[in-house]
């Protein structure tokens, strides 16, 4: 009985049902461009600070995460001096990419969340080889690591709840290291993103 009544109306209202199908239509498309900007950033979100003879930067692939998802980091040191400079590393850390090979760590990157409370460290849980590295690099040289957060405090907990958070990269990961002999620490500024639930 409602069916029919629901059919009647249909045939009697062409043009109210012409009108709510775009409505529904438009409410939809706008919805799905709305979602796909959020999630597909124009721009590579990305900081960096120069501190001659050295320029350090820290790059998100997007500006939007979904729970639980891990979040790309990609810090970089780039010689921007015209001659080739030496680092020296002291208590070099190393860390396993995707394939499970070692590579030297050169940086660290911390998570703060909106009330720049520190959410994660990415040093946390490594430790040191308790070793001396000496890293040559040529002008426009560049030392690059990629790494990956889980969206956790820790291995144990369960991830972060949805909200605004904010990463920054230093170099190096502890401590400082020297650069043609001299003491740096480096730290670049932050970058905001979001996690959606």
């Amino acid at each position: 009985m409602q069916r029919a009544a629901l059919m009647d109306w249909f045939k009697h209202n062409p043009v109210k049902v012409f009108l709510l199908i775009l409505i529904l239509v438009s409410a939809s498309v706008a919805v799905v461009f709305a979602y796909s900007e959020l999630l597909s950033s124009k721009t590579v979100p990305q900081a960096s600070i120069e501190y001659f003879p050295v320029k350090v930067s820290i790059a998100l692939d997007k500006t939007c995460f979904f729970q639980g998802e891990n979040v790309k980091v990609t810090l970089k040191l780039k010689n921007i001096a015209d001659h080739t400079i030496n680092i020296t590393l002291v208590n070099e850390m190393v860390y396993l990419d995707e394939e499970g090979e070692h590579h030297r760590l050169f940086f660290t990157f911390v998570v703060t969340d909106e009330n720049e409370e520190e959410v994660f460290d990415y040093v946390w849980n490594l430790g040191a080889m308790g070793s001396i590295e000496l890293v040559e690099l040529n002008a426009s040289e560049e030392i690059c690591n990629i790494l990956y957060w889980n969206q956790r405090r820790s291995p144990e907990e369960t991830s972060v709840p949805s909200g605004t958070y904010y990463i920054r990269g230093l170099a190096p990961p502890r401590g400082s290291f020297l650069i043609d002999a001299e003491p740096a620490k480096v730290e670049t500024p932050k970058i905001q993103f979001k996690i959606i639930g």
